[in-house]
């Protein structure tokens, strides 16, 4: 067992593909302001070494579930909180190419949710909550890992 480089003592990994990458997330440095404490997804290349924090979609936290064997990483993150201070969570997908996205960037239905794995055609599986009763629902997003309409979080600072 070796150390994953770059992360500190209260971190958690979450999955493996077959090319050795590692996802999960990691407590990271500074303040939010609020009791949560900050918590990013992470992604380990062993080619590189390298652990790269993913961000989160604006809010203080996010955690990757899952990894495929194209690198793409799925899991949750905090939006930006409401006027009353309060987080809403959504799924997101994360490759190099686009960044995280949120997955339910186009459906105002969606009011909640996370991405608990990912396969390697791009089908999502996770849970959902919305809609007029607001019940949390297992959801399968079918290759919605690969739209274009996923919208893309801002830049990391």
């Amino acid at each position: 067992m070796r150390q994953i480089p770059g992360l500190n003592a209260n971190s958690r990994a979450t999955d493996i593909n077959d090319s050795g990458q590692v996802t999960g997330y990691a407590e990271v440095s500074g303040t939010n302001g609020g009791p949560e404490i900050p918590e990013h997804a992470f992604l380990y290349d062993p080619t590189s070494n390298t652990t790269e924090d993913l961000g989160t979609l604006g809010g203080p936290i996010s955690r990757a579930e899952g990894i495929n064997n194209s690198g793409q990483v799925v899991g949750m993150s905090f939006m930006p909180p409401d006027p009353n201070g309060n987080y809403d969570v959504h799924a997101f997908i994360y490759d190099d190419n686009s960044g995280m996205r949120d997955l339910f960037s186009d459906d105002p239905q969606h009011v909640g949710g996370e991405a608990n794995a990912i396969n390697d055609s791009g089908a999502v599986v996770g849970n959902s909550m919305g809609g007029p009763s607001s019940i949390r629902r297992t959801a399968a997003y079918e290759s919605l890992a690969r739209s274009p309409k996923a919208k893309a979080a801002k830049p990391r600072t």
